[in-house]
């Protein structure tokens, strides 16, 4: 997996959009899907002013859907991040 700061915070804001920006491609469904499991079952919610470590979206999406998809995933939200 590519290197990040597991303690960087990001905002929900942020996370939110990078979540968007994976629509296209793997689905709206898919993505909504995942966001609306990672809010209910692990508590990261996507909106207002709540922030996060990127270690804690880690550890939920590893929970929510094992190690490969979520290596694949976390690629794509720190790539998404750092073109800010």
């Amino acid at each position: 997996m590519k290197s990040y700061d597991s303690d960087r915070i990001v905002s929900s804001k942020e996370l939110s959009k990078c979540f968007d920006d994976l629509k296209e491609s793997l689905g709206r469904a898919m993505i909504e899907t995942i966001v609306e499991e990672i809010e209910i079952m692990y508590g990261i919610i996507l909106v207002g002013r709540l922030s996060y470590k990127l270690s804690d979206v880690e550890d939920a999406l590893r929970k929510l859907l094992g190690d490969s998809a979520c290596e694949m995933m976390m690629e794509s939200l720190v790539e998404t991040l750092e073109k800010k």
